[in-house]
């Protein structure tokens, strides 16, 4: 059974090595590897959009990074499931809570941005409804999904 929950800053800290754990073993992050106070420091919206999976036995399963990147728009900063765990369910989850919460907010869009080569994820996320809009120099790939 997986149990969804809101991220707050007190989770975070209380997960954040396991959290960190699942993110570094993805070799692309290599590019991107975030501090814990990264991690923990506040932007506007952070703590209303962020999202935190659990299994019965509070492990964590996957989680959403995600903050208010202008009036009306959700940017996902990080979004990642446990490697073992993936194909499961468990980012669609997340996402779809986002998204509760998103349309709660009178949110218009959710953005991400995704490295090029990332072509497992850029699927995943195409398949979501998320569409390319641009790339960026250093071949990051951005993605929006225009309606909630």
């Amino acid at each position: 059974m997986i149990k969804i929950k809101v991220l707050s800053k007190e989770l975070l800290t209380q997960y954040i090595t396991e959290i960190k754990e699942i993110v570094e073993f993805y070799p692309i992050e290599s590019k991107n590897i975030w501090s814990k106070d990264q991690y923990l420091y506040d932007i506007s919206g952070k703590w209303i959009y962020s999202n935190i999976a659990f299994s019965d036995k509070l492990q964590v399963l996957g989680f959403i990074l995600a903050s208010e990147k202008v009036t009306f728009n959700v940017h996902i900063h990080k979004w990642y499931t446990k490697n073992n765990l993936r194909g499961q369910g468990i980012g669609t989850e997340l996402y779809n809570f986002l998204c509760d919460k998103a349309q709660q907010n009178n949110i218009q869009t959710i953005s991400i941005k995704v490295y090029k080569e990332n072509s497992q994820a850029l699927n995943y996320y195409k398949r979501l409804g998320f569409i390319e809009i641009g790339e960026k120099i250093d071949s990051v790939t951005n993605l929006i999904i225009v309606e909630l």
